[in-house]
């Protein structure tokens, strides 16, 4: 059915109609998919939050717009935070806030719209590094620099498994002892930025892993394979990043009996998230026993770029005309398609 209908009155201008198709489905082609596959996402994590916890608390946080970078400028990048926020509040799209306040009416002084949190990045890691050693650069962050509320920790500028096992033991007195804000919040969230995000947050399942003995040195050791690589895998991998952070921090179980981290750690992933990737991570924190509210997702140009007006068959056709008095119903169904480009006929209403 369609969104809009455009209806043409006077028989002078009867060009205008094919005139707006072109400037509205420029206009809206894209804010109208980004809508909603933001839509499809929190659908999803309800699904599994409801699954696993019972109850939707906090899901209108668990998918975030990390997109602005990789979108076609500024201006695109506000219509589409915008669209974007109809199903989510997490953002680090700060003109999408902006459009949404302009153009439809939102306030940001009188409710929420969209909200985000304290991030380190690469830069800031890598010189943290040079200068402190990788370590201490986290214990800076998370104790100095933010020691109160939530702080998103960039974690796989080096190695990120070392992070969420040897240094997240190193820094687990900090991170239980940081202090909450006056949202009584105060967790360190790990990001890792590359690598598969199915297999980094949730690790491998048995039938993705091949055994092999090695005798190098006079004791047998049963060495990890990807199969689908042939890349040796360590167990932190095998185990995958939700796992680690059980191991050294715990946590409790819901009443639906999956496993929700420590209320002070957790995970973001913002690196080629897609609804489909997102599904698989939930369904397979599911299979190992852990909360979908584990993890957040940080949705970004993957999602939100590699997209035409054709991912959702969005197009303005005409289906009626007038012709001396006498009304005809219009359609067009093209015998070398597939069907995809069939449209509807005849006079439409939207209601």
């Amino acid at each position: 059915m369609p969104v809009f209908t455009i209806r043409n009155t006077d028989i002078r201008f009867a060009w205008l109609t094919n005139y707006l198709e072109t400037w509205l489905s420029s206009q809206l082609w894209k804010q109208m998919t980004i809508a909603t596959i933001a839509y499809e996402y929190r659908a999803l994590v309800n699904e599994f939050a409801l699954l696993t916890t019972g109850s939707t608390a906090g899901t209108e946080f668990q998918v975030h717009d990390f997109s602005y970078r990789g979108l076609s400028g500024t201006e695109d990048a506000a219509a589409s935070g915008a669209a974007f926020l109809l199903s989510t509040c997490g953002t680090d799209n700060i003109p999408g806030l902006y459009y949404a306040t302009k153009f439809y009416g939102a306030n940001m002084k009188t409710g929420l719209i969209g909200t985000s949190v304290p991030a380190s990045e690469h830069s800031l890691a890598s010189t943290g590094i040079a200068v402190d050693g990788e370590l201490e650069t986290y214990r800076k962050w998370i104790t100095k620099d933010y020691p109160t509320g939530i702080v998103s920790v960039i974690s796989d500028t080096l190695d990120f498994f070392r992070v969420v096992t040897e240094f997240a033991t190193e820094l687990k007195y900090d991170i239980l002892n940081r202090q909450p804000n006056a949202l009584g919040l105060a967790k360190v969230v790990f990001r890792p930025d590359s690598g598969c995000p199915v297999k980094i947050l949730t690790g491998y399942l048995p039938q993705e892993i091949r055994w092999a003995a090695d005798f190098s040195n006079a004791v047998r050791t049963d060495i990890a394979y990807c199969i689908e690589t042939g890349r040796k895998l360590s167990e932190p991998e095998i185990k995958g990043a939700v796992q680690c952070l059980w191991d050294i921090f715990g946590g409790t179980t819901t009443e639906q009996g999956y496993k929700q981290l420590h209320e002070r750690v957790g995970l973001i992933y913002g690196d080629s998230i897609t609804l489909e990737r997102a599904e698989q991570i939930l369904k397979r924190l599911a299979k190992k026993g852990f909360a979908s509210t584990n993890v957040v997702f940080g949705v970004g140009s993957y999602t939100c770029q590699y997209l035409t007006r054709d991912s959702m068959g969005i197009a303005v056709k005409a289906t009626a005309a007038v012709v001396d008095g006498q009304t005809y119903a219009l359609s067009k169904d093209p015998t070398t398609d597939d069907g995809t480009k069939k449209s509807a006929k005849g006079l439409l209403r939207v209601e």
